[in-house]
């Protein structure tokens, strides 16, 4: 994640860079038009005041030439002129702001949608690169235990009626019960190992041609005699429990 090359990283100075700092500067303005509206309420101020003082003076009925007069006329035409300049460029700014706030918010989300999107593909695509070429897709939701306990149960039921059907065969029977299925020396074990080849065979896991020496499926009993299954080891010398 702290790689700089890295699609986290990536991301992080797209953020920054496309979304972060405009938000940024909108707020750096936002905070500049909050000044401006300060000094237009206070321009406004001078020119009330001004616009009175020239009042009282024609109220006085004093006439052009007289200094007052003139005096109170300049510094009303200038408060005038000062606050017509700052309200012009807040209102502006104020009528902008409202016409392309939409826009802006839009901005935002369209650029933050793109950015995500290619945030999440560039990490899709780093986990296709691992995953293999072909292979089936299952959803999450199918692929839940109670999937699989059905899978089981319909393995198990095919498995019965197989067995069901060898049963009617006398030498099949005969053979089953010398392999010990009713509980004799090797029976379990020797049961989940012809199950269990049977499987990889029936799936296409087993290998396609036949190994240079013969496996004794009994051989998985010395396996699980060694290393991690020494636990397991009694099943295979027929210890008592």
């Amino acid at each position: 994640a702290d790689a700089p090359h890295s699609s986290l990283a990536k991301f992080k100075r797209d953020i920054d860079y496309n979304v972060v700092n405009p938000i940024r500067l909108h707020l750096i303005n936002n905070r500049s038009l909050k000044g401006s509206l300060e000094l237009r309420r206070r321009k406004l101020l001078e020119f009330t005041t001004a616009d009175k003082a020239l009042d009282e003076c024609k109220s006085k009925r004093l006439r052009p030439g007289d200094r007052k007069y003139d005096d109170c006329k300049a510094a009303r035409d200038l408060s005038k002129r000062e606050f017509l300049e700052i309200d012009r460029q807040v209102f502006e700014w104020l009528y902008t702001l409202e016409e392309y706030k939409g826009d802006v918010l839009d901005s935002t989300l369209q650029t933050l949608k793109y950015l995500q999107y290619e945030f999440f593909a560039s990490s899709a695509h780093a986990v296709a690169n691992v995953l293999p070429t072909r292979m089936e897709f299952r959803p999450m939701v199918e692929m839940t235990p109670q999937f699989l306990e059905r899978q089981i149960q319909l393995s198990m039921e095919e498995e019965d009626l197989q067995e069901s059907d060898k049963s009617s065969d006398e030498n099949s029977s005969s053979e089953n019960e010398l392999r010990g299925i009713g509980g004799g020396r090797h029976g379990p074990l020797s049961n989940f190992s012809d199950r269990l080849l049977e499987k990889m065979q029936k799936d296409g896991l087993a290998p396609a041609s036949e190994p240079a020496i013969a496996v004794d499926p009994l051989s998985l009993c010395s396996l699980m005699s060694q290393g991690k299954y020494i636990s397991e080891a009694p099943l295979c010398f027929g210890a008592k429990r």
